[in-house]
């Protein structure tokens, strides 16, 4: 599973819970030492990952990846990762982009969205025929939710599925502080919490 731009494994890191680290991803290049010159790169290219990049790997990478005092345990270890990751992107010959959203009422939709603190990669304005709003499921711009009008009964429905890393009763706060009305997280038949949701279109949102 792809955890940062470069290759650096984010759930092993021992900054992560102590400095409530986001990751290069979700913070847009600026963890919790500030910014990334690396991740910020891969970012300004529209990579998910240096992997991706055909100067792959550059010199500004390995001098992060292999630095002695500061670099990867094992040296290396980032480039490798990209490099499985690499082999994955290629084997399909395609990536993720993201999912379409068809709804009667997309600025009703939208706002829904920005509420559970989803960011906003284009806003069309109010009225425009076929709206196409699209919003970020991850830190960067892609995988995106596409947001379309559409004639009333012709709406999509569709099934969203979060990670929260271990926060979810966080999660659950903020949604509610945001004024989002949904049942507390309930323990699922796996074994594990679950928080889910329902838009206003009918769309399952489940965060784990």
């Amino acid at each position: 599973m792809i955890e940062s731009r470069c290759g650096l494994c984010c759930s092993t890191c021992a900054y992560r819970e102590p400095y409530h680290c986001g990751g290069c991803m979700e913070t847009q290049g600026h963890p919790f030492h500030g910014e990334c010159p690396v991740a910020v790169c891969a970012q300004k290219r529209g990579l998910d990952h240096c992997g991706q990049c055909e100067g792959f790997p550059c010199v500004l990478l390995m001098e992060y990846s292999c630095d002695k005092e500061h670099g990867d345990k094992p040296i290396g270890e980032r480039i490798r990762n990209c490099r499985e990751w690499q082999k994955e992107s290629a084997s399909a010959g395609f990536r993720f982009g993201g999912v379409n959203f068809y709804s009667p009422e997309p600025e009703r939709l939208l706002d829904y969205y920005k509420k559970l603190g989803l960011r906003v990669v284009e806003e069309v304005a109010p009225g425009d025929e076929y709206f196409g709003a699209s919003l970020a499921l991850m830190g960067c711009d892609t995988p995106v939710m596409w947001i379309w009008r559409c004639p009333e009964g012709s709406q999509s429905k569709n099934n969203l599925c979060f990670t929260t890393h271990g926060k979810l009763a966080e999660v659950y706060q903020a949604i509610r502080e945001a004024g989002v009305e949904c049942d507390p997280p309930f323990r699922a038949t796996w074994g594990g919490m679950e928080l889910l949701l329902l838009d206003p279109d009918g769309n399952t949102i489940l965060f784990l």
